[in-house]
């Protein structure tokens, strides 16, 4: 949907006429070629978690973002790509990230390229299907709730000014819910 359809997904926070929607699908677009290694990264980074590695990620997500910042102002201003530039730069931090967790899942014995072939029998996948179902529950809805509050932010001004605002709001947010998120972490390791 994402790659193929990016119209369809837009109309679920633009409206036609908004001035967003020429800037939103090329970035769309080309976002989009990142969704499976970030997919694959996002795996990486709970498999090192449920082993009770947390450096290894911290250090893979610093470089994976070092690589986005170093990039983006070379593909947005140096090479005058602009908006495009900036989704390159970030898919472009993606793979790094998805190549440097295999490379490190791989070293610690945590991934065998051969076993990538074949699939896990369902009474093996079961539990961790019923185990993630209410996080995917979780996730589910607080995306719902995101979509919802963009699409109303989208549409209270065609300047663009509120989406700016609520751009940086959900930023702070989410930093907010990262050191959240690190220390519900440690105290998950901490208590028991």
């Amino acid at each position: 949907l994402l790659l193929f359809a990016p119209n369809f997904v837009l109309s679920s926070v633009l409206a036609p006429d908004s001035p967003s929607l020429p800037y939103a699908l090329p970035y769309l677009r080309i976002r989009a070629l990142s969704f499976i290694p970030a997919l694959l990264s996002t795996v990486g980074f709970a498999t090192f978690r449920g082993s009770s590695d947390t450096v290894t990620p911290l250090k893979i997500s610093l470089f994976s973002n070092f690589v986005n910042a170093a990039l983006d102002p070379l593909l947005i201003f140096t090479a005058r790509l602009g908006v495009p530039g900036a989704a390159l730069a970030t898919v472009a931090s993606e793979f790094v990230a998805m190549g440097a967790y295999g490379r490190s899942l791989s070293r610690k014995g945590l991934l065998k390229f051969r076993s990538l072939l074949s699939m896990p029998s369902f009474t093996k996948l079961q539990p961790l299907l019923l185990g993630g179902a209410a996080v995917q529950l979780r996730s589910i809805a607080l995306n719902i709730v995101f979509l919802s509050v963009t699409r109303s932010t989208q549409s209270l001004d065609n300047t663009g000014v509120a989406a700016s605002a609520h751009s940086i709001a959900i930023n702070v947010f989410q930093v907010g819910g990262v050191v959240l998120l690190a220390l519900s972490t440690v105290a998950a390791f901490l208590v028991p």
